[in-house]
């Protein structure tokens, strides 16, 4: 294989997902996008529940599309982003 061609660095979902149960807790819905649609390496979780983990807000504000700031400082330290599917729904996926 050339130098100069990228690859995408192995998957970090594993240690994405536990530090995201450690900030929520064990049970905030968090699952592995495979169990929605298939789509593989990303993870899916709810807007739905509030978090007493950051003063009960929900993960995304689903008007400005931004991140709690706890949960995007997990993301961005591990490479990740969130996106929303519908206000009900996010997926998180590596850059």
């Amino acid at each position: 294989m050339p130098s100069n061609t990228l690859r995408k660095p192995k998957s970090n979902r594993p240690q994405v997902i536990a530090a995201l149960r450690t900030l929520l807790g064990e049970e905030f819905f968090i699952k592995q996008s495979e169990e929605f649609d298939g789509r593989t390496n990303a993870i899916w979780t709810s807007n739905e529940t509030w978090s007493p983990a950051f003063d009960d807000q929900t993960i995304m504000n689903y008007h400005t599309l931004e991140c709690h700031p706890k949960v995007q400082a997990i993301l961005d330290q591990f490479g990740w982003f969130c996106e929303p599917y519908d206000p009900g729904t996010l997926f998180m996926y590596q850059n």
